[in-house]
């Protein structure tokens, strides 16, 4: 559920209040004891219904709704922050400061058992976002039901680490961030584009949220058999540089993040080695390593050789870089009879769901010989197999 909503980044602070009463000075409380409470399984959190409304706790609401919330110290003050918005507001008040607008609401948060619990129901009345019924009531599966549509509907990717978080644009590729709970800054602009499912993960470097590594990856299409890999790498809160590579079909995309204290960055067919502050160390065309016209997952780099696997056929390959020798390893450490089953897929159906690549992945190399491990075709057991370097190359 983690899609996000460029309005609902700027409101979702109001919705710790049961409706939007600017003009109302009614002191009315939520009565526990009409709470009606059910496990929400997305996130395996207890959520409650009241007057026809969901009230989420406030991690539950950050998740779903995109939005970055800050407790003060004594967890009274609580701050949210959106692409444009900054709203603060106090646990016992029912004011809340939206953009230096003081509104007042009909209700106070809900605190109980340590825990706030936010309302859906004001988010709706804000943004005016149609709900599935126009009935009164509604069922708890149409109130997920339109949570579920508005996050699928968001214009965001967004995540954050500690006390700093970054929405991309789907659309136009500007990247928003908040460092250490300030107002968003635009911190620059890509061209990467998102199609349908995207996720982004934050790797920050010595706990430095100006310097950082952003993947974002998007997978799409029907049966989603497209996912890209974009990877945008920040420095002293710049984009310093960023990378995407597209793959397609059922073979892995998994590839090493970082080698000693360097980024590895795809670019389609070329491989970089980037320090932290954005320099290329060291380029690579891996479709003149190999000779193979292909995308590549990466799957160790050795100053001696580099083992890369093909995105289309899912084979791996062991590169001598002293000598350029290169190394097709299914063909040298895999029986004759599971070559065989790896040929016929390749030759014949390449693309079959069934096929997943040769099954061999890097473990480790130990006293000059790499082990891999081999999970073989039609057969129960994973095994371990071994090949030896060649000293020479």
């Amino acid at each position: 559920m983690k899609r996000k909503y460029m309005i609902l980044l700027a409101v979702i602070p109001i919705i710790v209040f049961i409706y939007v009463a600017a003009m109302e000075s009614s002191s009315q409380e939520i009565n526990v004891d009409e709470l009606e409470g059910f496990m929400l399984e997305w996130f395996e959190q207890e959520v409650y219904t009241y007057e026809n409304m969901l009230l989420l706790p406030l991690d539950v609401v950050e998740t779903l709704f995109q939005s970055s919330v800050h407790l003060s110290e004594d967890e009274h003050n609580i701050t949210i922050i959106g692409v444009d918005h900054v709203i603060e507001f106090k646990l016992d008040s029912r004011e809340v400061v939206f953009n230096n607008n003081t509104y007042t609401m009909t209700y106070p948060p809900l605190v109980m058992n340590d825990t706030i619990y936010l309302s859906d129901a004001a988010l709706f009345k804000l943004l005016e976002i149609p709900i599935h019924s126009e009935e009164t009531t509604q069922s708890i599966e149409d109130r997920l039901g339109n949570l579920y549509d508005v996050i699928r509907s968001n214009d965001y990717v967004w995540n954050k680490v500690n006390d700093t978080a970054f929405w991309l644009n789907k659309q136009d590729g500007t990247l928003y961030g908040s460092f250490d709970n300030n107002p968003v800054e635009i911190v620059g602009t890509t061209d990467i584009e998102l199609i349908e499912i995207t996720e982004m993960t934050i790797h920050p470097f010595d706990n430095d949220h100006r310097n950082m590594l952003l993947t974002i990856t998007d997978l799409y299409g029907e049966p989603h058999l497209h996912f890209d890999i974009h990877k945008i790498l920040l420095h002293e809160g710049e984009i310093a540089r960023t990378s995407s590579i597209a793959y397609w079909g059922m073979k892995s995309t998994e590839s090493i993040d970082f080698v000693s204290d360097h980024m590895v960055m795809l670019d389609e067919h070329m491989m970089y080695i980037v320090a932290k502050n954005g320099d290329i160390i060291q380029t690579y065309n891996l479709i003149e390593l190999t000779g193979v016209e292909d995308i590549f997952t990466v799957e160790w780099i050795h100053d001696d050789y580099l083992l890369v696997k093909s995105g289309k056929e899912g084979v791996l390959y062991l590169i001598y870089l002293l000598t350029n020798e290169v190394k097709l390893l299914y063909k040298e450490i895999v029986s004759i009879e599971q070559q065989e089953i790896i040929d016929h897929y390749i030759q014949n159906n390449v693309h079959a769901s069934e096929f997943r690549g040769d099954e061999l992945h890097f473990k480790e190399e130990k006293e000059g010989r790499l082990y891999f491990t081999f999970d073989p075709y039609f057969e129960n057991e994973e095994m371990m197999l071994e090949y030896e370097l060649d000293p020479t190359e």
